[in-house]
């Protein structure tokens, strides 16, 4: 069967013209053809043609009542999708792969890759999504000839990639903005542009007037920043060492071969190949609980013992580990990644909102104070300070906030521990915590 998204409320991509304005994180090659087939195009017959935004199918291959979701990525991929592309809009994807991993009737889910990557708008929150996904249930992807940038930072998130053949394309894992220098043009022609403007920032590109050292620089900031969200993506979703990843972000796209050999893929084979792999895994897990069953081993949770030790557990998550027949050890475990996960994901949302307001003051403007935030714009809650102060000296150093807390739990095993703790109060949760330390 096929469920299809409702993409009503996304408008077409031609309409939403600035999201194709911004940072990419696309294949130049793939990037570069499509940019010459666009400016060719009669646009005004294209947007009068009326065509439509393709809609995100998710599709649920069912054998043995251990159904697996499908979640087709092929194309450019755009925020709020493009009448130029087949892939959709990253906001239905993230939808359809939210709705797989809370449905207790599937057992896994595969995105099925074909993309040169797309704008960095929209990617990094579908790849969060595909992580906590796969905290829940296996996420898979199949790398379908290409797999490119931001289709890869968001395939990588996935517990195992598979590619087609060795002819397919994995990585170009980088990041750029370009624009046209039109000054020298203008002057030839006796066009002098006029910028006026608040800043030396300000008016950057403008057609006509020379783009600046500093306009670069800026520029080159912001790509900067991005790219470390990126390797640190793919350094987590892959186990490899940032170092290691920083090596293979070149931005170049290797063979399936290559990229098997650097750990940027786990298996090279066919779609059928992948789901008898898959199937099996699930039959194993199945059977590995019945033997249990016969030989005195750890059993199954029961519903009775997850709700004790997994006090603020939705229903979704209960069913899910029900339906996996994990011990009670393992419910706890896979309790404690979602805990993380979401930890993670507040943690990058406010940051989000502190770079925000830092961004007003800058302009002379008050920002005003989100209810997560205290009065001086850090996280309300009374962390471990020595925790903390960890995590800002690696922040300031250069890290990511998401990845500084990583580093600093590795670091200071004790002090994550309080970090957790005064993080999620409650005495069932904070036993639930300290279990998870002394196992």
């Amino acid at each position: 069967m096929s469920d299809q998204i409702d993409l009503s409320a996304v408008s077409n991509g031609i309409q939403n013209i600035s999201q194709y304005f911004g940072v990419w994180a696309v294949d130049d090659t793939q990037f570069l053809q499509t940019f010459k087939q666009v400016a060719s195009m009669d646009l005004v017959s294209h947007v009068n043609s009326g065509p439509a935004v393709p809609q995100v199918s998710l599709t649920v291959s069912e054998q043995d009542e251990r159904s697996i979701a499908i979640v087709n990525i092929s194309g450019l991929m755009t925020k709020y999708g493009s009448s130029l592309s087949n892939a959709g809009s990253t906001v239905a994807i993230r939808q359809a792969v939210r709705k797989a991993g809370n449905d207790p009737g599937i057992a896994a889910i595969i995105l099925r890759i074909d993309s040169p990557g797309g704008t960095v708008s929209g990617t990094v929150d579908l790849a969060n999504e595909v992580r906590v996904a796969n905290t829940k249930k296996p996420v898979y992807t199949y790398a379908e000839d290409l797999t490119a940038s931001a289709g890869y930072w968001v395939g990588s998130q996935a517990r195992k990639i598979y590619a087609n053949n060795s002819t397919a394309q994995i990585g170009s894992i980088g990041t750029y903005i370009g624009t046209y220098d039109l000054s020298g043009k203008a002057e030839k022609e006796g066009i002098k542009a006029v910028v006026i403007k608040s800043g030396n920032l300000k008016g950057g590109g403008f057609p006509g007037a020379e783009i600046t050292e500093e306009q670069i620089n800026n520029w080159q900031g912001i790509v900067n920043k991005i790219q470390t969200q990126f390797s640190a993506a793919v350094s987590k979703g892959r186990r490899l060492s940032l170092s290691r990843v920083n090596e293979l972000a070149t931005g170049q796209v290797y063979m399936a071969d290559d990229a098997l050999s650097f750990g940027l893929i786990d298996k090279i084979g066919s779609f059928s190949e992948m789901l008898a792999d898959i199937r099996g895994t699930l039959a194993g897990q199945t059977g590995r609980r019945i033997s249990a069953m016969s030989t005195g081993e750890s059993m199954a949770a029961t519903i009775e013992e997850i709700q004790a030790a997994c006090p603020k557990a939705d229903d979704t998550f209960v069913l899910d580990v029900l339906k996996s027949g994990l011990t009670i050890g393992e419910v706890k475990t896979r309790y404690i990644e979602n805990l993380n996960a979401q930890i993670e994901m507040r943690e990058q949302e406010t940051a989000e909102v502190r770079q925000h307001n830092e961004t007003l003051s800058k302009n002379g403007r008050r920002p005003g104070v989100d209810a997560s935030l205290g009065s001086n714009g850090r996280p309300s809650q009374n962390y471990s300070g020595s925790f903390e102060e960890l995590v800002r000296e690696l922040v300031e150093s250069g890290e990511q906030r998401q990845t500084a807390v990583i580093k600093a739990a590795k670091r200071d095993p004790q002090g994550h521990r309080e970090y957790l703790i005064q993080n999620n109060p409650g005495s069932k949760m904070q036993r639930l915590i300290n279990e998870r330390f002394d196992m």
